[in-house]
């Protein structure tokens, strides 16, 4: 995933750090959780801020693009 995102943070670019992020819940669609599509690169400190707002259930596209205009440097 991290080479479709160029090893970087989609959001604010960093190299280094980086985790695979669920765009649908891991724990809701466990048919997603090995599908390519259902992940995005996000550095851990984004990752971390996200799930601080949208916790682990409420991983979605929807929450994810409110958080993306919310914080995008």
């Amino acid at each position: 995933m991290e080479d479709r995102d160029n090893e970087k943070c989609v959001l604010c670019g960093a190299n280094q750090h980086l985790k695979l992020h669920h765009v649908f819940s891991f724990k809701n669609f466990i048919p997603l959780r090995l599908e390519p599509e259902n992940g995005i690169t996000l550095c851990h400190w984004c990752h971390k801020k996200y799930h601080a707002f949208y916790n682990l259930e409420n991983t979605n596209p929807v929450t994810l693009l409110k958080f993306f205009k919310e914080f995008r440097f």
